[in-house]
């Protein structure tokens, strides 16, 4: 309900949700089975300018990382909210290199995204770059719903992404089959691709698959010569607004 109503620009209302719920005493508590709790609430609070509540779920988390400190997610998740908080660039790079070994991609996104709010005014290149970043693994994870909101954040920048399906709808691949298509296309391995989107190496091998079906090609010298194209006049996928 936090997240529904402070999408909706209702930050005050966003706030008293986390006050009756997450914030509440002896109510829910950041932990390894709510692991993005944390993120989200930072994010409304900061919003919000709660720093004080803000406050009181970092110290949440590095209360948990060190109940658990065989847990190397919650050590992650407390170093995160702390650097999140008080806006420390070097905590935030740490975080994204942790971002391969995060439970889901989707969680990395998340604190790509992070990153990017805290780097837009400084590192605007960077914050771009992190953004772009984000889009891949929601656009791999079929999150359609966050890869707009990502697209709206990159057009803050004075960059717009073009929505994939709108562009190769003839072929009618999926987001998700593009994204790894273009990356095979510029030459990445399967392992590459996954690595890159955080996803199993059967999960590419099946978008590429089914692509390959689609377009009704055999070899990934065909499908560079069909994307050659729209790679080389997306510029990675960036049109300035």
């Amino acid at each position: 309900m936090a997240q529904a109503v402070d999408a909706q620009g209702d930050q005050g209302a966003a706030v008293e949700f986390l006050d009756e719920t997450l914030l509440a005493p002896g109510g829910a508590r950041v932990d390894h089975e709510s692991p993005d709790d944390a993120f989200i609430a930072m994010r409304i609070l900061s919003r919000a300018g709660a720093l004080d509540r803000a406050e009181t779920v970092v110290a949440e988390c590095e209360r948990q990382a060190r109940r658990n400190p065989g847990s190397p997610w919650l050590q992650t998740t407390a170093s995160h909210a702390r650097a999140l908080l008080v806006r420390d660039i070097s905590g935030l790079r740490a975080s994204i290199d942790a971002v391969p070994d995060m439970p889901s991609p989707l969680l990395g996104a998340e604190v790509l995204e992070d990153a990017a709010w805290v780097f837009r005014d400084g590192e605007p290149d960077e914050a771009v770059t992190f953004l772009d970043r984000a889009l891949e693994l929601h656009l791999a994870a079929g999150a359609e719903g966050d890869a707009h909101r990502v697209r709206q954040k990159l057009r803050e920048l004075g960059i717009r992404r073009q929505r994939a399906s709108r562009a190769v709808s003839p072929w009618g691949l999926t987001e998700a089959e593009v994204v790894v298509a273009e990356l095979i296309a510029r030459g990445c391995t399967n392992r590459e691709a996954a690595q890159r989107l955080f996803l199993s190496q059967h999960t590419v091998s099946t978008h590429l698959r089914h692509t390959f079906e689609k377009l009704g090609i055999h070899s990934r010298v065909e499908l560079a010569m069909l994307f050659g194209d729209r790679v080389a006049t997306s510029g990675d996928r960036r049109q300035v607004a």
